[in-house]
């Protein structure tokens, strides 16, 4: 997971979810210029430029996020003819709650080599603040310090969707939290449909009109793919 996720591959997911952004923030930093000013005069750019910035942001966006809601596997399926696994932002959430059920509260704490029990770490936390103030010292810094342990928990919690007071040794990430990222994901579909049709094939009237794909995305529209993509990250 964490060598799709950021590995220094040119499709790591990390690298193209960055691209991504830094696209559709240079892009709005060139729509923001190209407004008139107070007295209404618009910058002395021809037409086919407009064009041909407006033709191909939306394309490199457009297939960018086709690939990154890529439903093909993270990993090769035993016994598959063909190796087509891709690292697509879908593809890893996919994998990752396929394989929740290992991600139990307490094999994350021994794979993060944290003190499970809270009671425990504040402890040593307080002998370690009690032998200071002891030798008379009294600015310093807590090296034992219970907040990973604190800390950890209360993130389990909310990937959970449990309560303090009901955490388990057993917890694991919540279905419904994979759930809404997907979710999340499908407002996507129309940039997927679009690249589809325009990037990828060069789709017929016919075609296009029978699947009824190939609407055009505004700008605003763009920037809420681009948020869902951001959130899901």
């Amino acid at each position: 997971w964490r060598s799709a996720w950021e590995s220094d591959d040119a499709n790591s997911i990390k690298r193209q979810v960055l691209t991504l952004v830094w696209d559709a923030g240079i892009f709005g930093l060139i729509n923001e210029c190209r407004r008139p000013d107070e007295n209404g005069n618009s910058p002395a750019l021809n037409g086919p430029i407009h064009d041909f910035i407006d033709r191909n942001f939306v394309a490199s966006q457009m297939s960018r996020m086709r690939k990154l809601v890529d439903a093909y596997p993270l990993q090769p399926m035993p016994g598959a003819r063909r190796d087509n696994s891709v690292f697509s932002l879908r593809s890893l959430v996919v994998d990752i709650e396929a394989n929740r059920s290992h991600m139990t509260r307490a094999a994350i704490f021994r794979h993060q080599a944290i003190e499970y029990d809270l009671d425990k770490a504040s402890e040593r936390e307080w002998k370690e603040v009690q032998r200071n103030m002891e030798a008379g010292i009294s600015s310093f810094m807590v090296e034992d310090s219970a907040w990973p342990t604190k800390d950890l928990h209360e993130l389990w919690d909310r990937i959970c969707g449990v309560s303090p007071s009901e955490r388990s040794a057993v917890d694991i990430p919540s279905k419904e939290m994979f759930d809404r990222m997907i979710a999340d994901l499908q407002i996507l579909d129309q940039a997927k449909d679009w690249a589809t049709v325009y990037v990828a094939h060069a789709a017929s009237i016919t075609s296009r009109r029978a699947s009824g794909k190939g609407e055009v995305p505004t700008w605003n529209q763009i920037q809420e793919m681009t948020g869902a993509i951001v959130r899901v990250a």
